[in-house]
């Protein structure tokens, strides 16, 4: 992996990183199952531009198609293009 890496925590403060046109926040983390994930979020201001089409649940999920369109819809997203799906696959 060629990456360049900068030392100190001055390199997070006030930088912007992008992801093609979209901008990343600052490093998060949260602790689950005795380990520390680390991940971004993603801000784009245009969600029209959405790139997100499909959604597919797992055997396991609770949640109805309606209530994942209805949490993408309080979030901004244009359901009407958007399809919602359980996988029919086990975990092995």
């Amino acid at each position: 992996m060629d990456a360049e890496y900068i030392n100190g925590p001055e390199c997070r403060i006030n930088k912007k990183a992008y992801l093609g046109k979209y901008i990343l926040s600052e490093i998060k983390t949260y602790c689950s199952k005795n380990k520390i994930p680390i991940y971004f979020e993603l801000n784009y201001q245009d969600k029209n531009d959405c790139f997100i089409n499909e959604i597919v649940t797992g055997p396991k999920c609770c949640m109805s198609e309606r209530e994942v369109k209805q949490i993408l819809f309080l979030w901004g997203y244009d359901v009407s293009n958007i399809t919602v799906g359980k996988s029919e696959l086990t975990y092995i």
